[in-house]
């Protein structure tokens, strides 16, 4: 798949303005003398927030045929098209459907996790690990209409070295060959992504990065401790989670992280605090070199900051 801007995105939300008026009565919805199921969606009368720069443009007309905007204008001068749906908007307003870029969705918890997400606009969620094959099931039951629920984009198994950090959720990965075989498996999957985790050898993860660009399946995740920022960057990882491998990269001269190599020291455990800390001694002159290659090898980021902000503050948020 591609990844897109926000702006691309055509899940649409009608939002009721002001939150106090969440009582009144639901937009009404009627086929315009629809003798088939119909094919176009007339919003009428909204307040429409295109998100392309801080406006709204009010009392309008959005048409959509086949999940995409044909047409947005003044209610005046757009015309229902016969056999449309029409919904009344009443003045509320309509937006981008939201996308949340990192999530994990847990079994136990779908029915609500799904109705939340839908309730608060979340139109789009990419599923960063698929433990149980559950993600990938919910994600086909969603694209069928058989489950309620955002568009779902999920990735597979991590690969991960041994041990592995998340044993439930992880192919252990020895080898370049094991590497290449797990992403074999990943795509036969149906999976979206191949994730690969803190634990790969630098051989493993250039592996993976070849066959999934050989298979056309895209690789996300973290940038392995073994791995330097600027080899994953020029080997076009399609996005990183929490901005690993920058905390590393930008380890001042004098960081405690830092090893002779330049990189990180041998002692340094991913999942401990250490990860927080590290960031304590990031020198961000070393910042602008890293922005260019990012931005040259067309690498996306997911920086989870409320996630971080949970971990450092615990109690507080």
């Amino acid at each position: 798949m591609t990844f897109r801007p926000l702006g691309a995105l055509i899940g649409l939300i009608l939002l009721v303005a002001p939150v106090s008026v969440f009582a009144q009565r639901r937009p009404r919805a009627t086929p315009v003398r629809a003798a088939t199921p119909p094919i176009e969606t007339a919003f009428v009368d909204v307040n429409v927030v295109p998100m392309d720069r801080e406006r709204v443009l009010p009392h309008q007309t959005v048409l959509v045929r086949d999940g995409r905007i044909t047409r947005i204008g003044p209610v005046a001068d757009v015309k229902v098209p016969l056999g449309a749906l029409r919904i009344e908007g009443g003045g509320r307003y309509l937006m981008p459907g939201l996308a949340d870029m990192h999530v994990h969705l847990a079994p136990a918890r779908w029915p609500g996790h799904m109705a939340l997400f839908v309730a608060n606009g979340v139109t789009t969620v990419r599923s960063t690990a698929d433990a149980t094959n559950g993600t990938r099931a919910l994600r086909d039951m969603v694209r069928a209409d058989t489950a309620l629920g955002p568009t779902i984009y999920t990735a597979g198994l991590h690969l991960d070295g041994d041990p592995p950090r998340w044993a439930e959720s992880s192919i252990k990965v020895h080898t370049a060959e094991e590497a290449r075989q797990a992403v074999i498996a990943t795509q036969a999957g149906g999976y979206d992504y191949v994730k690969v985790y803190d634990g790969l050898s630098l051989d493993a993860y250039d592996a993976a990065i070849r066959t999934a660009r050989e298979l056309r399946i895209p690789v996300i995740g973290h940038v392995p401790l073994a791995v330097p920022l600027e080899h994953a960057l020029r080997s076009r990882q399609a996005s990183i989670e929490h901005l690993h491998g920058y905390d590393l990269a930008l380890q001042a001269d004098s960081s405690p992280y830092r090893s002779t190599d330049g990189y990180r020291a041998p002692t340094f455990n991913t999942g401990s605090g250490q990860r927080l800390r590290a960031w304590e001694y990031v020198d961000f002159a070393k910042l602008p070199p890293l922005v260019s290659l990012t931005k040259a090898n067309g690498v996306w980021h997911c920086p989870t900051l409320s996630m971080f902000m949970a971990d450092a503050l615990p109690g507080e948020v």
